[in-house]
């Protein structure tokens, strides 16, 4: 019986330190906490929104992050703040937060487009590049609501348009 006992528990040790198959963990990702003397960005380690707490508001803001992002997009996420404002590029969209307006706002990019970014103390830039070859210039301001922008080529102005997660449209002045 000794031996059966013995036998047994052998056995179960093993099985339990077996791998499942399709069990295998993959890493979490770990939340993001930036603090300025103006506001709080938190990315959670879900992932599917960004929050920020204004010190000026005294509110928490939050946006959700659209669609289904890569996993590789996901990783690589990675907010860029300044003393009052944010940026958190998620794959083709960029998020910008101000701690003024206590706003978040998203500029989709198009698939084709390069695009590059920078945060001022008072605005958060991007330019786009279109595989067409223009170049289009975005801000979003200190007191802003929503991303507007500039065609370089024709000087038209471009809009986000609605809620503040639609594509930019160009404007019919």
């Amino acid at each position: 019986m000794r031996l059966f006992a013995s036998l047994l528990s052998v056995f179960l040790l093993c099985v339990s330190l077996s791998p499942v198959p399709g069990a295998e963990k993959t890493p979490r990702a770990k939340p993001i906490v930036l603090q300025t003397r103006e506001f709080v960005l938190i990315v959670p380690q879900s992932r599917d929104k960004l929050l920020a707490f204004s010190m000026e508001s005294g509110d928490w803001s939050q946006t959700k992050v659209a669609g289904k992002p890569s996993a590789e997009a996901l990783s690589k996420l990675q907010p860029t703040v300044s003393s009052a404002m944010g940026i958190c590029p998620v794959g083709r969209n960029l998020y910008a937060y101000s701690s003024a307006s206590g706003n978040w706002s998203r500029l989709r990019v198009p698939e084709e487009a390069k695009f590059n970014y920078s945060v001022g103390d008072n605005f958060v830039f991007a330019q786009v590049e279109t595989e067409a070859g223009t170049t289009e210039y975005y801000l979003f301001g200190k007191n802003s609501l929503e991303w507007s922008g500039v065609d370089l080529a024709t000087g038209k102005l471009l809009m986000t348009s609605g809620e503040n997660n639609k594509k930019p449209v160009k404007s019919s002045n």
